[in-house]
């Protein structure tokens, strides 16, 4: 972490050595992303395992400044265009300072876990394009879609044993959802009719008590 002190001057230096090249009407080389990096942050910066620094950056024409976490690991096979020992990838944050560059990264990690489910709730739940040019209407389809997609994590969290808890929607649906069955109205009441193996019928049965369990207690 930098001193707060320190960060005004940390933050002019960067915006300067960022945009110096763009603002200068004269043919100079323009350093490359790992070269402003390695200006930016000296050797000191670094903490080892792995090699994190933080520093303040400012765009031009704005006073708001943002936290710039940079990670360095070294480059196991160097390009022949490219001859830095490191690879760097940076991260831009608002995030407050009480957490570390640590925490931040680990946060910026997790990113990608929510594209998943983003994914699969597009693919697995014919949620590509709306049905129609009505936006009402098609606030009401995609509602529908994200209760159905709400409803399968339910399922997976608290109903489905330990090993549903990680599958996907095309697997849940392979496993339990594809079973054929017949709705039938028998002494007044309406019983549905499955052709399954006694497991996945025992399974459904156990889902079925569950649910009913929860209802009552919430109740």
């Amino acid at each position: 972490m930098t001193r707060r002190g320190k960060r005004g001057k940390l933050k002019r230096r960067v915006s300067h050595s960022f945009h110096r090249a763009w603002k200068s009407g004269k043919k100079r080389r323009i350093p490359t992303f790992p070269q402003r990096l390695r200006r930016l942050l000296p050797r000191h910066n670094f903490q080892d395992t792995p090699e994190i620094a933080e520093a303040v950056h400012s765009l031009n024409q704005t006073r708001q400044a943002f936290r710039l976490i940079v990670v360095r690991w070294k480059n196991p096979q160097p390009s022949l265009f490219e001859s830095g020992a490191y690879g760097y990838h940076a991260v831009a944050s608002n995030r407050e300072e009480s957490e570390s560059a640590s925490e931040v990264l680990w946060r910026h990690n997790r990113r990608g876990e929510s594209e998943n489910w983003h994914k699969e709730l597009k693919l697995q739940f014919g949620m590509e394009q709306m049905p129609c040019g009505q936006q009402a209407a098609n606030a009401v389809f995609f509602g529908i879609g994200v209760l159905a997609y709400n409803l399968s994590w339910l399922l997976k969290a608290n109903l489905l044993p330990r090993e549903y808890r990680q599958v996907s929607v095309a697997t849940l649906r392979w496993k339990l959802y594809r079973v054929a069955g017949k709705l039938v109205r028998h002494a007044r009441a309406w019983v549905l009719k499955v052709r399954t193996e006694g497991e996945k019928l025992a399974l459904l049965e156990a889902a079925r008590q569950r649910c009913y369990e929860l209802s009552v207690s919430s109740a």
